[in-house]
């Protein structure tokens, strides 16, 4: 027997395999006939170049590999709805996946059929699909698994090049004797090859789920810290608008009571249209919004002056004793990011009349619904249904959505957004009664 004897077709079908287990969990899309037709054409192409490649030197076999995982690295962006820097690190990650199976399964191989080859054909195929199939199994329920479903798994570059070397770096060692057999790291029997080479494309794959485990771990801390980071600067917020508030209060009860000490004077007209003017300048300030909740109305004053600045028009149809069961850190994540959000997107329209910002907070069916309308023109992303940040720097932005969502979730309710007709729309459904009884 030669080391040369793995089945190029084999390998094919087990690099094919080895991008589903990393692709399906991984896509959460409806998979059409699109989707179905890439499967069938990936295999194939792999197939066909495995079989072209198969003639080249030897020398070219590592060369060969290579565009082997290229192909793979292009299977996967087209079907896992993800960006390039992800379809690379599941590709370079499905790559030696497959080379351990293919690995494992031609030393137990070669160990069981070695002694009697002739009239095993069959028996060695079902074999070796059944490791195939097994291994495949495995690792695809680890990853499903492994996955949160409130947590979106971002692959961030340093990931990236981490598992492309690794993966590089175990390929090379581990396949350099079916090259060179006279240098440190070679072996000289096909066993011993094989056993090398089991070995370091297992340590390969440990390796790199240790990375993944460890980097989504940080991912998480570093969610729940820029989420509490939010929580704790809305409330910061919530305080500096009180004080502000309580400060124009008295400015406007001052103000009220100068003018009717001049108004009690007899003076000139022009006097009197500039008190009409100051008074009406201060209406502005009586018009605060008076919700019946102190927390809310504060927000919802504060948020009043930047839409003020912005040229916004701001209407809020609220009953504020409706949320009066939610802790005051939670109203002001709920209304404070939701309302930054709002604010943000449409003081970027041109046209003043369509700055446009609609807040209503009310009962139906014992439901607590607080929801949030914008007008916008500009492009919003979305990743498998939710919203994603349109800033460039993706790492330390997005997470206001996120907690609102997870605030929503700590009472038991839910948060959805829906666009239709350039209204932006973040609804909010909370349980009042079960709500109200747990807090």
């Amino acid at each position: 027997m030669t080391i040369s004897d793995i089945p190029r077709i084999f390998t094919a079908i087990v690099e094919w395999g080895a991008c589903l287990v990393f692709i399906i969990p991984n896509r959460k899309a409806s998979r059409n006939w699109y989707w179905i037709m890439i499967l069938l054409l990936s295999l194939l192409t792999l197939i066909v170049y495995h079989l072209i490649a198969d003639h080249l030197p030897v020398q070219f076999w590592l060369v060969g590999m290579f565009g082997a995982a290229f192909i793979m690295y292009i299977f996967i962006n087209l079907t896992l709805n993800r960006d390039r820097r992800s379809a690379a690190y599941y590709a370079a990650f499905a790559f030696i996946t497959a080379e351990f199976i293919q690995s494992l399964e031609w030393q137990i191989h070669t160990f069981i059929f070695a002694e009697n080859q002739s009239g095993e054909f069959l028996l060695s195929i079902l074999f070796a699909m059944s490791i195939y199939a097994g291994v495949l199994i495995i690792i695809w329920h680890y990853i499903s698994r492994s996955l949160h479903p409130n947590i979106h798994f971002y692959v961030s570059s340093k990931l990236m090049w981490a598992t492309i070397i690794i993966a590089t770096g175990a390929f090379l060692v581990s396949n350099i004797s079916f090259v060179y057999t006279n240098t440190p790291f070679s072996g000289r029997l096909p066993q011993e090859i094989f056993y090398i080479r089991t070995l370091v494309d297992f340590s390969a794959l440990v390796g790199l789920f240790v990375l993944k485990e460890q980097h989504f771990q940080s991912q998480i801390k570093y969610e729940l810290k820029s989420i509490q980071d939010i929580l704790n600067r809305q409330y910061e917020q919530y305080k500096m608008s009180k004080g502000s508030i309580e400060i124009v209060n008295r400015k406007y009860h001052d103000l009220k009571h100068q003018i009717a000490v001049i108004r009690a004077e007899t003076d000139i007209s022009k006097k009197s249209e500039y008190l009409d003017e100051l008074e009406k300048g201060i209406m502005f300030y009586e018009t605060y919004n008076k919700t019946g909740n102190h927390v809310l109305d504060t927000i919802l004053n504060s948020k009043s002056l930047l839409c003020k600045e912005y040229e916004i028009n701001m209407t809020c149809i609220a009953d504020g004793h409706l949320i009066d069961f939610i802790d005051i850190m939670d109203i002001c994540t709920i209304f404070g990011n939701a309302l930054d959000n709002a604010i943000e997107s449409v003081k970027q329209i041109e046209e003043v009349d369509k700055r446009l910002i609609k807040v209503a907070v009310f009962n139906q069916n014992n439901f607590l619904i607080i929801r949030f309308e914008n007008y916008y023109e500009s492009k919003l992303n979305f990743e498998k249904g939710t919203l994603t940040t349109t800033k460039k720097n993706k790492d330390y932005h997005g997470y206001g959505i996120k907690s609102l969502k997870y605030t929503a979730k700590s009472y038991d309710g839910s948060m959805t957004i829906h666009t239709e007709d350039n209204w932006f729309r973040l609804c909010i459904l909370i349980p009042i009664e079960e709500s109200s009884n747990n807090k």
